[in-house]
């Protein structure tokens, strides 16, 4: 597959960073087909097969499903801009009830706040922030029967585009040297920060490929 948007590590950073191709920073566009810009309004999907937190204590939570529905808020060449509402974000795996799973039992994923995320004009940049603002993304790790951590911070995450081809998102935030999501609340066995690592595709509602052109 053509790779086309990828982004690269979730952290405590407030600014997502997009390195684009020089032909494709001044003016990138979602398009779908290939050439004809998604609409504002445009229902959108970022969907993957596999997405691992990496705690601080070496514990991992494995999810093997994310489905994050949103819309695109705007699509004008100068800007691309969109919204994941609150508790649209579903992280599922093989544990019980559908949990995501860990050496320490079933964990229940739940993003707790809206993702909202814009390029930056006249940068290679990309801001993500929790509730279309300034807010810090939260979400809960819920180990059955254990302890429940919240996390609270911003992402950030970095990327490259290729024009013409179809999207895919790459956040690689468990390798060495990047930041972490801090812990905001929770029992003792709560590790004190959080990493992910998860690559997934954009596409509309119904499976179509979305490119950036």
């Amino acid at each position: 597959m053509h790779k086309k948007l990828m982004m690269a590590s979730m952290t405590i950073a407030a600014v997502a960073v997009f390195v684009i191709a020089p032909a494709a920073s001044a003016s990138p566009v979602l398009t779908d087909p290939l050439g004809t810009p998604v609409v504002v309004g445009a229902s959108i999907t970022d969907s993957s097969s596999s997405a691992t937190f990496t705690g601080s204590n070496g514990v991992n939570v494995v999810c093997h499903n994310v489905s994050m529905p949103g819309n695109v808020m705007s699509n004008n060449g100068s800007l691309i801009e969109g919204r994941i509402p609150k508790d649209a974000a579903k992280f599922t795996g093989t544990g019980t009830s559908g949990d995501c799973t860990s050496s320490l039992g079933s964990v229940g994923v739940t993003m707790n706040s809206e993702l909202c995320f814009k390029t930056v004009k006249g940068t290679d940049n990309v801001e993500v922030t929790g509730g279309c603002g300034t807010n810090e993304v939260t979400f809960t790790l819920n180990v059955t029967g254990v302890v429940s951590c919240a996390y609270k911070g911003n992402i950030t995450s970095g990327a490259t585009f290729k024009t013409n081809a179809d999207a895919e998102v790459n956040v690689l935030n468990g390798q060495k040297g990047a930041s972490e999501i801090p812990l905001e609340s929770g029992g003792f066995f709560c590790p004190s920060a959080e990493r992910l690592d998860m690559e997934s595709d954009l596409t509309t509602t119904n499976g179509a490929t979305i490119f950036v052109s």
